[in-house]
């Protein structure tokens, strides 16, 4: 049963947007062939086709919460999501998709190795309102101890792959929509690249009751920025902000000044399982992401317990190598 949890834990934002979606204006979502153009697949033969998303309205719940337990029995871990709505970040609300999505299906040879890849892109969403998650009643337990509160998280106004005017300047303008190249690999798991401009409005955490709280506002993800301008301020900054962030790519190596030298590295994002995490004979498995990236990121504001911050600006950010490792995952005695 704890390995059912978990992965509706993983998989429930990407499952709903398939499962749970909605029209309101009798929508369609249809498929046609189209040729292959991507420069990433340009050493990949095959077919291709075209999804499009017309007026789909996006709203899901788990009310009843989600747990991932590594089922021990009273001295068990967890982790627990009391309450997770997917919509636009308000209760009850949501989002709209109007947008068409390309698949290149092909067998890559050269640089991106024998196997068989598949690419999305020209998606962007949504369309209104942006994307917003509500998670309430989020709590642990560790070996059987008392449950202990983190608190609820709220997102919204979430856009990717699109332009966002409007705003609080800056605006976003990414250049490109979102695309994503994956392929599965025996020694590697599920490899990828993604590239993606994003914008969010607010992420908020609040840790109690009692206002005690992190809010960042004005989230940008974009590519590899310059230093900031003017005085550091959002007012001063570039407008708008361009660019994609890149997981997994080909990355430049710099020199101690910062410019670019050197043969480029390239890099895959990859998601793996290990069933022997432990070593020869151990009980023990664990899920293992590999997420190297290059880009900016950049907050008009934060304000921590009441307390504004100001902006944050992280230009030209490049990770070679960025492992996690979740271990344990679905074992005993360990």
């Amino acid at each position: 049963m704890t390995k059912y949890n978990f992965i509706r834990v993983i998989t429930f934002i990407s499952v709903s947007l398939l499962i749970f979606a909605t029209s309101v204006h009798d929508p369609s979502v249809h498929a046609k062939m189209r040729a292959m153009e991507d420069d990433a697949l340009s050493d990949i033969t095959g077919a291709a086709e075209e999804m499009v998303f017309n007026n789909v309205t996006v709203r899901s719940v788990a009310s009843s919460g989600l747990r991932y337990d590594n089922g021990t029995g009273g001295n068990s871990s967890y982790i627990d999501v009391g309450y997770l709505e997917l919509g636009d970040g308000t209760a009850g609300g949501n989002f709209v998709l109007n947008s068409s999505m390309g698949w290149d299906i092909g067998y890559g040879t050269g640089g991106t190795g024998n196997q068989t890849w598949l690419a999305s892109s020209d998606f962007n969403l949504p369309s209104s309102a942006g994307i917003g998650l509500i998670a309430n009643n989020i709590s642990y337990r560790v070996n059987g101890g008392a449950p202990q509160i983190i608190g609820n998280l709220t997102m919204s106004g979430l856009y990717m792959g699109r332009n966002v005017t409007g705003i609080t300047a800056p605006n976003l303008i990414p250049g490109s929509n979102i695309t994503v190249v994956m392929s599965s690999n025996p020694a590697h798991g599920l490899m990828a690249w993604l590239d993606m401009g994003a914008y969010l409005d607010k992420l908020q955490y609040n840790w109690n009751t009692a206002g005690g709280g992190l809010t960042a506002s004005g989230i940008y993800v974009v590519g590899m920025l310059g230093n900031t301008t003017g005085t550091g301020i959002p007012s001063g900054w570039t407008n708008p902000l361009t660019g994609t962030m890149e997981l997994g790519g080909v990355f430049p190596n710099f020199d101690v000044s910062g410019n670019p030298t050197g043969t480029p590295v390239t890099t895959y994002a990859e998601v793996n399982v290990s069933g022997n995490y432990l070593g020869a004979g151990a009980n023990g498995s664990a899920l293992q992401l590999s997420l190297p990236m290059a880009g900016s990121t950049r907050v008009r504001d934060l304000n921590f317990g009441g307390r504004d911050m100001g902006p944050i600006a992280m230009d030209g950010l490049v990770f070679y190598r960025l492992l996690l490792t979740f271990r344990n995952i679905g074992a005993s005695g360990y």
